[in-house]
């Protein structure tokens, strides 16, 4: 079973340690009583509404998790092939290779290689790579950790501030402490597309590439730190709602947040020395004091 292999999952998204959480869930006990289940409780509690529906219902909604997170990733090829480009939409934005005005193939007038792969071929590189589609079948979580990533990148991109801070927010929820990296990012990302916008009204649509604008200023200082206030709370509001759900138990914050960092689960996941460590011991018996590493 792909559940099973630790290059796919982890003790984060890992499925059999979800469905231990979610049936001590349905039996009226705490999913974080033991150190077995680390999925927020938000999710964890949406996720047994679904698996209330089919067995097939938590496998359509990782596929639908994927191809959304393949538009976004389209979507932010897009945006850039927009900006490299200076093209004004999609359509243009779209074309795959600049026409050549000498009717020279355009395959000759290429200058790189945001002239030959086109967006959709970069969503479709996600959708179909063979990791994806077994993590997929392996029913990890994962998957939901890259579409929070990408909502957030790709709303600031497109200059949607407020989105892309309940992106972030979403992602610290799924994601927590790694996703402290897209703060700033993100807000220099939204920040830089509504001056470009303006400046485009301003100057009757005359493009003004990033590397000659200057974004670190006093309204760019402000609006970084209006930003990450904003993501702040929105992810504050998400404890809020989890701590309601559990009945004011905060034993989810010890298991889905402060876990990440005191590192007391050690089930070996997908780093290097562990891959190496499990390949070495595969097929002979692990001393004991390894808890049987050696068998998996």
């Amino acid at each position: 079973m792909l559940e099973e292999h630790l290059e796919l999952n982890s003790p984060v998204t890992s499925h059999v340690r979800l469905k231990e959480g979610l049936f001590y869930l349905s039996n009226g006990i705490s999913p974080y009583a033991g150190d077995t289940c680390h999925q927020p409780p938000l999710v964890l509690l949406f996720l047994q509404q679904l698996d209330q529906v089919g067995p097939l219902a938590h496998f359509s909604f990782l596929v639908l998790v994927d191809l959304a997170t393949a538009l976004l990733l389209r979507q932010l090829a897009v945006k850039y092939r927009s900006a490299f480009q200076a093209a004004p939409g999609w359509a243009a934005a779209s074309i795959p290779l600049v026409a050549s005005q000498e009717k020279v193939p355009s395959l000759l007038v290429a200058e790189g290689i945001e002239d030959v792969l086109s967006p959709a071929f970069v969503g479709l590189f996600y959708l179909l790579n063979p990791l994806t589609v077994a993590s997929c079948a392996a029913l990890s979580l994962q998957n939901l950790q890259h579409l929070a990533f990408l909502t957030a990148a790709a709303s600031a991109a497109a200059g949607k501030g407020g989105l892309s801070a309940l992106g972030v927010a979403l992602s610290l929820y799924v994601c927590p402490f790694t996703s402290v990296l897209l703060l700033l990012p993100c807000a220099a990302l939204t920040y830089q597309a509504h001056r470009q916008k303006e400046e485009a009204v301003r100057e009757h649509g005359k493009y003004v590439p990033s590397a000659q604008d200057k974004s670190v200023n006093c309204g760019f200082l402000a609006y970084s730190a209006l930003f990450c206030l904003v993501s702040l709370g929105l992810f504050a509001c998400l404890l809020g709602i989890s701590c309601a759900a559990m009945g004011g138990e905060l034993q989810f914050l010890e298991a889905s947040f402060l876990s990440v960092l005191s590192v007391r689960d050690l089930t070996p996941n997908t780093g290097l020395f562990w891959y190496m460590f499990i390949e070495a011991v595969r097929g002979s018996k692990a001393p004991a004091f390894l808890g049987g590493v050696g068998d998996m």
